[in-house]
């Protein structure tokens, strides 16, 4: 199966972190979006109970678990619903190891940027992202949520979940100021129609980079399934340090990496060449 998880955007091992949703899939073209939380509804407290019980019962079963960005999905995973995903498979590694640039493919924006470069998903949660987008200058971009609204609720329900949205951003200003907005801003509708394509789009989204991967490890005759393996064991390490408490250091980050560009590339280049 391939999972993804929604979330409040609060740090993930915070005391204020909240799981809004959730998308599933068995396949590239069959998946759904379960909303915990959204703009205009909340799952009751005891069907939390029975999804958390359910979820744990899948994620552990399943010989593998597609997912994207791990770094934030597993720890996410594990403060809400209290399980381990022992075997995962993250194919934001993929991304990175193929593309390079990691900076350049963040979290969510990541997956579309290359979904609708690769996969032609153009149109994939168009409305979603401009109704995210727009609410985070509500008060220059009003008209634009409106009319984004109006396609999927009539005039009397907009105007009562445009007071949910300004009662919700006047408690917490916070909420859309952060680089990703949560979903549990967006409402019901509106969610429900793309939400689900967040996990079916890692199915052929793997199946790219695998045959990328394939590709180009003849082309140079080396095997980047290898770096690949490495990779994913540095993202799980990573993972189990911050769950213990072991928290990213910058400054040292960058040291390495300066390391990598001047004397690993280097070393690789002679390697290579002999």
């Amino acid at each position: 199966i391939s999972y993804d998880i929604e979330t409040n955007a609060e740090p993930t091992f915070s005391n204020k972190f909240e799981v809004v949703g959730f998308s599933m899939a068995s396949r590239g073209n069959k998946g759904s979006y379960t909303v915990i939380k959204s703009l205009d509804y909340e799952m009751p407290k005891k069907d939390v109970l029975l999804v958390k019980s359910r979820i744990r019962k899948l994620l552990t079963e399943k010989n593998c678990v597609l997912t994207y960005n791990c770094l934030y999905e597993l720890p996410g995973t594990l403060n809400w619903a209290n399980v381990e995903i022992e075997h995962v498979f993250d194919v934001f590694v993929m991304v990175k190891l193929m593309v390079g640039d990691s900076a350049k493919y963040i979290g969510g924006r990541g997956l579309k940027a290359q979904c609708s470069l690769h996969l032609g998903y153009k149109d994939w949660s168009k409305d979603l992202d401009i109704y995210l987008d727009a609410i985070q200058d509500l008060k220059h971009k009003k008209s634009i949520v409106v009319k984004t609204l109006l396609k999927y609720y009539d005039k009397a329900d907009v105007v009562k979940l445009m007071q949910m949205l300004e009662r919700k951003i006047q408690d917490d200003p916070d909420c859309i100021s952060r680089d990703v907005v949560s979903y549990g801003l967006a409402p019901y509708k509106l969610i429900g129609k793309y939400g689900g394509i967040d996990a079916e789009v890692l199915f052929p989204l793997y199946d790219y980079y695998e045959d990328q991967i394939n590709k180009m490890s003849a082309e140079m005759n080396i095997d980047l399934h290898k770096g690949l393996d490495y990779w994913m064991k540095h993202h799980l390490a990573a993972y189990v340090l911050e769950r213990n408490g072991a928290y990213w250091d910058e400054q040292e980050a960058q040291k390495v990496s300066a390391w990598c560009r001047n004397i690993a590339q280097e070393s690789l280049a002679y390697l290579i060449a002999s």
